[in-house]
């Protein structure tokens, strides 16, 4: 299957800010990721993905206790 002109950019977008982001100074712990996230301009294309990953509740429940019946 061939990409599109518009996968393609896509892509090379993706790998771009991917490369960006792998190369930019940690936050501070201090700091709230998805207003960290909010505000990077220039991974536009990474940055909604990774606030939608941020914003799952974490859990106390042990994965056993909670699929057990």
């Amino acid at each position: 299957m061939q990409m599109s002109d518009w996968e393609s950019l896509l892509q090379t977008q993706l790998v771009v800010q991917l490369r960006s982001y792998v190369e930019m100074a940690a936050m501070p712990l201090s700091s709230d990721p998805l207003t960290w996230w909010r505000r990077q301009d220039r991974l536009a294309t990474v940055s909604p993905l990774a606030r939608h990953l941020l914003a799952i509740p974490a859990s106390n429940t042990s994965a056993e206790r909670l699929f057990s019946s």
